[in-house]
């Protein structure tokens, strides 16, 4: 198993090639199945608008940006020679889709990694984290799949807390909400997004709370209605303990990005 300090590696890892991914280049990737992937495996309503809080943390977040710049139309780039020479207009930075340009021809990122607006917004670990992301969704989609089956089954056998109010409630915080944040995001804006999958996040942890309370002040459901009763059980904590374990880890490394950062940067003064 891997220790305390590989899984902080592995998370700032993490942290540091969602800040660094190109929006156009996750914007290439359908969500299908639109299914959750932060903090509540299949609960919690997908980042379609962490796409476009990516593109701010790129400096990509102005005033005349449009959905389309967070959300679709392929994976774009900008070029990064320092010299106006042979850019459209003689501007700096012109997005070329790559899948128009060369007549047409696929030509794949040979860059390792490229700037715009002085920033790095891509790079050959962020590169291999988008190819692993739609496998990594389909695997998460397991649980809304058993959750859905456990859902099906649980019709019409008593349980003495709501839990199956608590199964199709978690469904539509699924995937459905994913879609709704992915389609409002497209005609509202990022920042509307934003604040819609905010308020989601917050309504699927406290339901995930709620399902916690629920599965443990259970006395007879576990015996008419097992199925349900341990699907929503594995569903909860496992949720819980992956949302636990980040929080943590987040504190931690930020923790120590400070310490170790802070004395870095008063020594570069």
């Amino acid at each position: 198993m891997l220790g305390l300090e590989d899984g902080l590696v592995l998370l700032q890892q993490a942290w540091d090639t969602f800040w660094q991914a190109d929006p156009g280049g996750l914007a290439s990737y359908p969500l299908l199945p639109p299914v959750s992937v932060p903090i509540q495996l299949g609960m919690m309503p997908t980042a379609a608008p962490l796409v476009g809080a990516a593109a701010l943390a790129s400096g990509l977040g102005r005033d005349d940006a449009t959905s389309r710049d967070f959300f679709g139309e392929g994976p774009r780039r900008t070029s990064s020679s320092s010299s106006g020479v042979g850019r459209v207009g003689g501007g700096g930075g012109v997005p070329v889709n790559i899948a128009t340009k060369s007549g047409g021809s696929m030509e794949p990122m040979d860059e390792d990694e490229h700037y715009q607006g002085g920033h790095k917004i891509n790079s050959g670990r962020s590169r291999k984290f988008l190819e692993w992301l739609p496998t990594i969704m389909t695997g998460v989609s397991l649980f809304d799949t058993s959750l859905l089956v456990a859902t099906i089954r649980g019709f019409g056998i008593p349980c003495d807390v709501p839990l199956l109010a608590w199964a199709i409630v978690g469904l539509l915080l699924g995937w459905p909400a994913t879609f709704l944040v992915y389609s409002y995001g497209r005609e509202e804006g990022f920042k509307g997004a934003f604040i819609l999958e905010l308020l989601l996040l917050a309504g699927s942890f406290c339901w995930l709370c709620t399902g916690l309370v629920w599965v443990n002040t259970s006395i007879t459901c576990i015996d008419t209605s097992p199925l349900l009763w341990w699907t929503v059980f594995v569903n909860s904590i496992t949720s819980l303990s992956i949302t636990s374990t980040i929080m943590f880890c987040m504190v931690v490394t930020t923790v120590i990005s400070l310490l170790f950062g802070g004395g870095g940067g008063g020594g570069r003064q």
